[in-house]
């Protein structure tokens, strides 16, 4: 073999991000990714002073965790802190689900008004009084139908 040529192994390739079919290359490539994770963690916590927990479970169900200083301390700082919300994230909270409950409002009054037009379309804002009496049967099939419907749609 000439000094020049060099034998070439695998090295890194770009591997297609979908579910391992093998499950010992599964295992394998899971072991290896947690590993970098782990070291991408701890250096992130190194450079930063970041805190963080990690917990993984394994396709063999085995959990794998890490935690700077502690998955204990880092998870007991985040329960306690989404347990007591302040006041101002509390009001925006409720402020959101008036918002969400006035638009559902607001699209059911569309809706109505949808039905109002066809309705006046159809020549149906006309004086009873005037129609005859298959014309006011013709309505009154009508109006159940619409009736159903505003039942289907809003209740």
């Amino acid at each position: 073999m000439d000094t020049t040529e060099k034998k070439r192994g695998t090295g890194r390739k770009k591997v297609p991000i979908e579910k391992i079919e093998s499950s010992s290359q599964r295992y394998v490539t899971f072991s290896k990714r947690r590993t970098g994770l782990f070291k991408k963690a701890s250096e992130l916590c190194i450079l930063c002073g970041a805190e963080i927990a990690i917990v993984v479970f394994s396709p063999r169900e085995k959990v794998y965790t890490f935690g700077n200083p502690s998955v204990d301390s880092v998870v007991d700082r985040f329960l306690n802190q989404h347990n007591h919300m302040n006041a101002l994230e509390h009001d925006h909270l409720q402020q959101q689900k008036q918002f969400i409950e006035v638009s559902k409002q607001l699209e059911a009054e569309k809706k109505k008004e949808v039905i109002i037009e066809n309705l006046k379309l159809s020549g149906w804002d006309a004086p009873i009084d005037s129609l005859q009496l298959y014309e006011l049967q013709q309505m009154k099939q009508a109006l159940v139908q619409v009736k159903k419907k505003v039942v289907e749609e809003f209740l």
